[in-house]
């Protein structure tokens, strides 16, 4: 049962919320199958964001919070199941396989679960001062029924933390055990780890898809890609080094997963003209990238304006896209005002 339900929340809601945008925004069937399941679980965690905060500060319980987040994404799921009924990928890839593209497919295949096998079986011998933090936030959501209010330093249950209210994935694995019943740091160093591993080189296939048209071309990108990971094991602080494992919801995932994703949707729709869904995509986003970590809102901020921006250079220059930055950096701006003057007053 366990399981059935982490796959419910992992697998199956974050398709259904990711299929009907992935349609839209690519139009393509490979690019989009590819897009749905990554860009569906930011869209996911979005929704939490957006509830999680509120809460909070309201003072509300966590098992409140996760009741209503089970609503929302029921009711989100079958609104898009409805909409995705009513669309179609408007191309059909056809796919070519070689023996060269057979030989690559299978390395890549090979140097994928090399990098499970070790998600699964490191032995975590330490953790670092942030990462034993953001596990006792999501611990003291899940056994006190609280939201930030536990000083993981001291263990002292003070006042609300509340420029960490911000940051809702240090919290959003806590209700992945709630409704599943698997404990904190199981579900945050073996589960999410091997699931962010996936969901990371999916993205990577996505990001292949629309850089390259060749599928061996592909399949070497993602084969470069897992070298560089393996042996770039060189530093607890590099993404390399956590996405072997030692990585966790917050930080680490936006160097491998949330920006590749972030980039390879804008290379992809800044080429066409001005999309309002597009623009309703970067602001969900961004609430997600600030659900992740103040770095996100920062980084954020910056992975959109700069694509904008240069796109402008294009001779058909498309000064409409310049709403694009409104979408995606508002939501940043005002979650990074909130989080210093959150400091500042502490």
């Amino acid at each position: 049962m366990q399981a059935i339900i982490l796959l419910v929340f992992l697998l199956f809601t974050p398709l259904m919320l990711g299929l009907p945008w992935a349609k839209k925004l690519t139009g393509s069937n490979v690019r989009g199958y590819l897009l749905c399941l990554p860009l569906g679980y930011f869209l996911q965690t979005a929704v939490f964001q957006f509830l999680e905060m509120p809460f909070a500060w309201s003072g509300f319980s966590f098992s409140s919070l996760c009741i209503v987040f089970i609503v929302a994404i029921v009711i989100l799921c079958l609104l898009s199941i409805l909409w995705s009924k009513k669309l179609s990928f408007q191309s059909r890839e056809t796919i070519s396989w070689t023996p060269w593209t057979a030989l690559f497919a299978i390395t890549f295949i090979g140097l994928l679960i090399y990098q499970l096998i070790l998600a699964l079986t490191m032995d975590r011998t330490y953790m670092s001062y942030d990462d034993a933090r953001y596990v006792t936030f999501a611990n003291d959501a899940l056994t006190h029924n609280t939201l930030f209010v536990t000083e993981a330093y001291t263990g002292l249950r003070e006042a609300l933390d509340i420029h960490r209210t911000i940051q809702s994935s240090l919290v959003y694995p806590a209700f992945l055990s709630y409704v599943s019943g698997v404990p904190v740091v199981l579900m945050e160093h073996t589960i999410l780890d091997v699931y962010y591993i996936l969901l990371a080189y999916i993205t990577y296939a996505y990001m292949s898809a629309v850089l390259f048209s060749k599928l061996s071309d592909r399949f070497a990108f993602l084969i470069i890609l897992s070298v560089v990971y393996i042996y770039g094991n060189y530093s607890i602080y590099s993404p390399t080094m956590r996405l072997l494992g030692l990585n966790y919801v917050g930080k680490a995932i936006l160097a491998y997963l949330f920006f590749p994703l972030l980039l390879s949707t804008m290379v992809e729709n800044l080429g066409k003209t001005y999309s309002k869904m597009f623009g309703i995509v970067l602001l969900l986003l961004s609430a997600s990238a600030s659900g992740l970590t103040m770095f996100g809102t920062v980084t954020m901020v910056a992975n959109v304006c700069l694509p904008v921006v240069i796109s402008l250079f294009f001779k058909k220059r498309q000064w409409k896209k310049l709403i694009y930055i409104v979408w995606g950096c508002t939501l940043p701006a005002i979650y990074a005002g909130i989080f210093f003057a959150a400091r500042l007053i502490v």
